[in-house]
C-alpha cells in the first residue's frame, strides 16, 4: 500500500504518461463499456476514459493513491466514475457481468506475485464482466528481462517546475519463486538539499505461458497477443506484453 509522500511521486512520474491510451480506447469502443480499471492508481486512465463518456469503475488497494484519483475526475467534472478501496484479489463488491471490458495496465499485474492470488483475482473478474466481454492485461515483456542482482540502477529523472526528482531502483530475484524484491528511492532536490522517500515491494514478471495458463483456468480465451501500445502482433522481442482476452 502506497503512502502519501509516495503517492505524490508516483503520479509526478505517471500523471502524463498517455502513450497507451490509444490501445484501451480501441477495445473500450469495441466493448460499449462499461470499464473496471484494474490497479487504478491516480486514475491516469480513469480520467480520459470517463470523460470520453464512458462509465468507469476504479479499484486499488492504496487510499492514498484512490483520494488524489477522486480529485483530479472531480476536478474535471466527471461524473460517471466509482472508486472502490480493495485488493484485486477481493473484487467482492463488483456487481456480476456488468462490464464490457475490465484492464490491468502498464505491469500492474506484476505486483501479484503469486498464483493462488491471480487466479482469485481473474475469478473476481470473470464474474464481473459480460459474457464475451474484453480483458487487457499489460505487462512488461519477461524476454526482455535479466534477472535483478541488487544493482542500483537510474529509473528516470522528472521535474514539477520546482523541484528535481531522481529515481533509483534496485532489485534482486529468487529463482525459486520468480519474484523480485525491489527498492525504490526517489531523491527530491529542494533548495540545495535532497530529501529521500524510500519504498520495498515484489513484483512477478509472468511469462506468457503463464498468464494463458492462468486465463484458460479461470474462463478467459487469449484472442489476441500484442507487443506494443501501437497494437504489433507480439513477437517476442519487444517492449510489452498485451494478452486481450475473452470471457467464454
Amino acid at each position: 500500500m502506497y503512502s502519501e509522500p509516495v503517492t505524490e511521486l508516483y503520479d509526478l512520474e505517471h500523471r502524463g504518461f498517455l502513450h497507451d491510451l490509444h490501445l484501451y480506447r480501441s477495445y473500450a469502443i469495441l466493448s460499449g463499456g462499461p470499464l473496471l480499471d484494474l490497479g487504478c492508481g491516480t486514475g491516469r486512465l480513469m480520467l480520459p476514459l470517463a470523460t470520453a463518456g464512458y462509465e468507469v469503475v476504479g479499484v486499488d488497494s492504496s487510499p492514498a493513491m484512490l483520494a488524489r484519483a477522486r480529485q483530479a475526475l472531480e476536478a474535471a467534472n466527471v461524473r460517471s466514475f466509482s472508486l472502490i478501496n480493495a485488493p484485486l484479489s477481493a473484487l467482492s463488491a463488483l456487481s456480476d457481468e456488468h462490464f464490457g471490458m475490465a484492464y490491468c495496465a502498464l505491469n500492474t499485474w506484476a505486483h501479484l506475485t503469486d498464483a493462488t492470488e491471480a487466479l482469485a483475482t481473474l475469478n473476481a473478474v470473470h464474474r464481473a464482466v459480460r459474457p464475451a466481454g474484453l480483458l487487457i492485461i499489460d505487462l512488461e515483456d519477461p524476454e526482455r528481462r535479466s534477472p535483478g542482482r541488487g544493482e542500483l540502477l537510474l529509473g528516470g529523472v522528472f521535474s514539477d517546475g520546482e523541484e528535481t526528482v531522481t529515481k533509483l531502483v534496485s532489485s534482486s530475484s529468487d529463482p525459486a519463486s520468480g519474484v523480485e524484491h525491489v527498492t525504490i528511492f526517489w531523491d527530491r532536490l529542494r533548495a540545495g538539499t535532497v530529501h529521500r522517500t524510500m519504498v520495498q515491494t515484489e513484483m512477478r514478471y509472468w511469462s506468457r505461458g503463464e498468464m494463458e495458463q492462468l486465463l484458460q483456468r479461470t474462463g478467459f480465451a487469449v484472442r489476441e497477443s500484442l507487443g506494443s501500445w501501437e497494437l504489433e502482433e507480439y513477437a517476442g522481442r519487444g517492449d510489452r506484453l498485451i494478452l486481450i482476452a475473452t470471457r467464454v
